[in-house]
Order: structure tokens, then C-alpha cells, then sequence
């Protein structure tokens, strides 16, 4: 934790193959708005918000293809998937801006990542489980990272910062990353 309201976070694994997944989730008590913002390639903020469980979930770095997924069987989602996640939005985040956040009350969790990462942030609606009037869902702000092509036995990591303060803008959002980024030895383009 860096004061006043930062944490870093390394995550670190030793390969037993050539590939490695890291992912998290956020899980959000009943906020008023419960998507998530990110910037596109036209560097515009865009809202997304997946309207079930399952359904458009991630958003892609512009330019990744997206990924293939197996169908599984049995699947509880109609597009036969193994995982919520591997569903796609449409929408497409800045490669060079690979960040998102989400609004609770007068707060903002961002979540802050290297420039052109790879990394897929996604969102459930209900992923954070229902509220006590089981009528309103708390979501989940979640990403994820496939890297591969890497030396078996060898480590893999990714960082992340995350920043939760009271929302000021967009644009205060944006230097913040901004300064991250070039204390990272980074260059944004």
C-alpha cells in the first residue's frame, strides 16, 4: 500500500510450461453504476456495461484477435462457453491505455497495467452476488492476462496498480496513469 491511496501489486509465477494465465476479480457492494469506464483507440472514454451474466463480457486491447474458445458441453451460457469470460464485447480499449475503472458513491477503483499488456479487463453484472433485497446484483470488475511463449521454468509477472480515491474526472484519471506509467520506465505513444 503507497498513501495515500495506492497499492502495487506483483504477480509472480515460476512456469512449469511455456504459458501462464493471471486474473482477478473485484467484487462491488451495490454500486449506483455498475459499469466500467475505459479509454478507446480514439482515446474517448466508453462505458460498458454486460447486460448477463456471460454475455459480452471482455473488452479486448484494439488490435488482438480474438481469442479462440473451445465449446464446452454443458455449458450454462448460450454461446457454449466454458468461462463468463469468453464472451467479447465489441467495444475496444486503447493498447497504450490499459486501464479501467469503476465507480462506488464518491470513490473510483482503477486498476492500472503496463502499456500494450495484452491484458482483457471483463465484468459480470451479478458476479459479486446478490444484495440482501435479492433483487439487486453487485458486479464484478475484473482482468485477466495470457502470456505465452515463455522459457519453462523460468517466471512470468505482471504489475498492476490500483487506485482508489474520491472521483475528481476523467482527466484526473488519466494523468494518474500517466505518472504510474513513466515512473515504470514506459513510454506512452
Amino acid at each position: 500500500m503507497i498513501s495515500p491511496y495506492y497499492f502495487d501489486c506483483e504477480f509472480r509465477q515460476k512456469l512449469a510450461s511455456d504459458s501462464v494465465d493471471f486474473l482477478a476479480a473485484s467484487y462491488i457492494n451495490g454500486p449506483q453504476d455498475p459499469g466500467i469506464y475505459f479509454l478507446d483507440a480514439q482515446m474517448r472514454w466508453q462505458r460498458h456495461y454486460s447486460p448477463r451474466h456471460g454475455e459480452a463480457a471482455s473488452i479486448l486491447p484494439e488490435g488482438m484477435a480474438v481469442p479462440v474458445v473451445e465449446k464446452t458441453p454443458n455449458s450454462p451460457y448460450p454461446q457454449g462457453i466454458a468461462h463468463f469470460w469468453d464472451s467479447f464485447s465489441t467495444s475496444r480499449y486503447h493498447p497504450d491505455y490499459a486501464l479501467f475503472y469503476g465507480r462506488f458513491k464518491k470513490m473510483v477503483l482503477v486498476f492500472m497495467f503496463r502499456p500494450r499488456s495484452n491484458v482483457i479487463f471483463f465484468m459480470s453484472p451479478s458476479g459479486g452476488g446478490m444484495q440482501p433485497d435479492a433483487r439487486t446484483a453487485n458486479p464484478a470488475w475484473d482482468w485477466r492476462i495470457h502470456l505465452s511463449g515463455l522459457k519453462p521454468n523460468a517466471s512470468a509477472s505482471i504489475s498492476v496498480r490500483g487506485v482508489y480515491k474520491q472521483y475528481k474526472s476523467d482527466a484526473d484519471i488519466l494523468d494518474e496513469y500517466r505518472r504510474w506509467v513513466s515512473t515504470c520506465g514506459t513510454r506512452l505513444h
